[in-house]
């Protein structure tokens, strides 16, 4: 089962940007290589409808039919790795998928995500980030901020500074 769906981002100057996320399948037993994709738990619930949840995070969402269900799990996964951050918890990657169908955040929380672990990774806090970039500690919260539509310059400066690069890749649906 593969389902695509569209986020539109509008940035402040005024130009935006179309994200298309895809979910797909996992396959039985493997891992899962992207460190933004989680395996969902789809159930079919007696009374209709399909509740979903993610190993290892609290939440359930639901949806009349699986595709409003897997769509609902696309939110309720993006705010929960957002939540986590906004807390200052770890964000755990994601289990093998063993079947189950994969959940991938969007784009531009993914990126965040990874400036997030690599920040965690090198025992920084957000205010000794702020210092090694030369920011202003509110521009590393706007950074973690799944409200603010960081740009991507900022992302790479930021993962640069810890010593990391953005990568970026496509795959044919």
């Amino acid at each position: 089962m593969a389902t695509n769906t569209r986020t539109n981002t509008r940035f402040r100057n005024g130009s935006s940007s179309r994200i298309n996320t895809r979910l797909d399948a996992g396959r039985s037993g493997s891992r899962v290589d992207n460190r933004s994709a989680y395996p969902a738990d789809l159930t079919s619930e007696p009374e209709g409808g399909f509740t979903v949840t993610f190993p290892g995070f609290p939440g359930a969402t639901y949806g009349d039919t699986q595709e409003a269900a897997i769509t609902a799990a696309k939110d309720l996964l993006e705010e929960m790795v957002l939540g986590l951050m906004a807390h200052g918890r770890e964000v755990a990657d994601p289990p093998p998928a063993e079947g189950r169908p994969l959940v991938a955040l969007p784009a531009l929380c993914a990126a965040k995500l990874e400036v997030y672990r690599a920040m965690r990774a090198e025992g920084l806090t957000k205010s000794q980030l702020a210092a090694r970039l030369g920011w202003q500690p509110s521009e590393v919260t706007r950074l973690f901020d799944g409200y603010h539509a960081t740009r991507l310059d900022k992302i790479e400066e930021a993962l640069e500074a810890l010593g990391r690069r953005l990568t970026i890749a496509s795959e044919t649906k």
